[in-house]
C-alpha cells in the first residue's frame, strides 16, 4: 500500500505501534490480532467493504502468500469474516503455532 502511495511509511507505523494493526481485509478493514475493527486515519480515503458488510456475503474467500504474513492471516480469520483461506503450508503452521501460544 506504501509502494502504490496510498498511505505513508509513518501512517502504517503508527496503526502498527500505537493502534496495534497487524492487517487488512482488501485494503480496507484494518484489524488487530484479536480480529476487532481499527479505525485508523487511513480508513477515510480508501473505498472497500467493512467487515460488516464482509460478514453479510456468504463465502469469503482470503489469499495470503507472504511468509511474513502469519500474524495478519491470525488477526483476519480472528474477525468472523473468512470462510475459505488459501495460503501456504508454512503459514498455516505459523498461525497454528501462533494461535497456541497466544
Amino acid at each position: 500500500m506504501v509502494q502504490l502511495g496510498w498511505f505513508t511509511p509513518q501512517e502504517i507505523a503508527t496503526a502498527r505501534q500505537e493502534q496495534g494493526v497487524v492487517g487488512d481485509l482488501a485494503g480496507y478493514s484494518f484489524f488487530n490480532i484479536q480480529g476487532k475493527p481499527v479505525d485508523t486515519v487511513m480508513n477515510d480515503r480508501v473505498i472497500g467493504l467493512s467487515l460488516e458488510q464482509l460478514r453479510a456475503i456468504p463465502c469469503v474467500i482470503a489469499i495470503a502468500s507472504e511468509s511474513t504474513k502469519a500474524t495478519a492471516i491470525l488477526g483476519a480469520l480472528r474477525t468472523g469474516v473468512i470462510d475459505v483461506l488459501a495460503t501456504s503450508a508454512s503459514n498455516a503452521r505459523s498461525v497454528i503455532n501462533m494461535q497456541k501460544a497466544l
